[in-house]
């Protein structure tokens, strides 16, 4: 029952990290799309975030 729980909660997490991923690729790809500034600043964000 508790492994079950684990399992799920594990899997959750996982989902949430790909979202993750794939929304923030997404904008970065749309800013850089754009070009301009946006895209130097999208870039900032994206390693503040995945920085531990």
């Amino acid at each position: 029952m508790v492994k079950n729980k684990k399992n799920i909660l594990i899997l959750g997490l996982v989902l949430l990290l790909i979202i993750a991923i794939v929304g923030v690729s997404y904008a970065v790809f749309n800013y850089s799309a754009l070009g301009g500034p946006h895209s130097s600043n999208s870039f900032c964000l994206v390693m503040s975030v995945t920085s531990p």
